[in-house]
């Protein structure tokens, strides 16, 4: 699904990483970790396309529309609504070009042939748009979301402008939930979240079936939801594997430090 080979990155004299290597394929649970500057956010960002590498390629076998990224930070346009974020269903838009569309069939059928193409053209712009309006999400699937998020007492046209900066990451992040992604992309999804979110989210992930690569420093959190380990180490600037849960990664790291001290006694 996900393939990185060679990548390296760094601004100015500064190295983040080089010749990084790692495969994710469908329905693995990755979390990634390393010290704070090491160049998490960065890889993240690689691969999405927002930033380019010094060199390496990054290969997606999925359509970019089906990557979902939740980034540390948010921007929205401030006039935008709960229910614009979100994408959900506008049921008059829906009704409004069902009809435009009626009008339209009308005046073709009558039409000359010198009208024809202006309103051919605009058909096809009214099915576009009543496809749009009728491929929004219904109120009750964000409910739902919002909900488990601590966010079920914001109304959907509530803007975006008067809510908090927690309240904004809960929202992208139920965005990301709501569009269900082949691939998630989260840098450090539980900041804001407080215990029964948090949860709430864990129980959530653990039934998501697609990929999933995970920025966070709650070790518990990263039990409950990956499966293996991508270590960003900042001294040699390289990408190491392992298998297992966070915890599982603690102690084999705690065997390696054993095993070095053994050897440089």
């Amino acid at each position: 699904m996900l393939q990185v080979s060679n990548l390296s990155k760094r601004y100015g004299d500064n190295l983040l990483f080089e010749q990084v290597n790692f495969v994710i394929n469908r329905g693995e649970r990755v979390g990634l970790v390393g010290p704070n500057g090491c160049g998490k956010t960065t890889l993240f960002r690689l691969l999405i396309g927002q930033a380019k590498s010094d060199s390496g390629s990054v290969h997606l076998k999925i359509p970019a529309s089906q990557v979902g990224y939740l980034p540390q930070a948010l921007e929205y346009d401030q006039d935008a609504t709960a229910r614009d974020i979100l994408g959900g269903s506008r049921e008059r838009d829906e009704s409004s070009w069902a009809n435009r569309l009626q009008e339209l069939a009308s005046a073709l059928a009558k039409a000359d042939r010198d009208q024809q193409v202006a309103l051919e053209n605009a058909y096809a712009d009214a099915l576009e748009r009543l496809n749009e309006a009728s491929s929004c999400l219904p109120e009750y699937q964000m409910d739902r979301v919002l909900a488990g998020l601590g966010l079920n007492d914001i109304q959907l046209d509530t803007p975006v402008r008067i809510l908090s900066g927690g309240q904004k990451t809960r929202l992208s992040l139920a965005r990301l939930l709501l569009k269900n992604p082949s691939l998630l992309l989260l840098d450090e999804p539980t900041n804001h979240l407080d215990i029964s979110a948090l949860e709430w989210l864990e129980g959530y992930l653990s039934r998501y079936t697609g990929a999933m690569l995970i920025v966070s420093h709650d070790r518990t959190f990263l039990d409950h939801t990956i499966t293996r380990i991508l270590e960003m180490n900042d001294g040699t600037h390289k990408v190491t594997s392992y298998a297992g849960t966070y915890s599982d990664y603690a102690q084999t790291k705690a065997r390696e430090r054993e095993k070095t001290w053994q050897t440089d006694k």
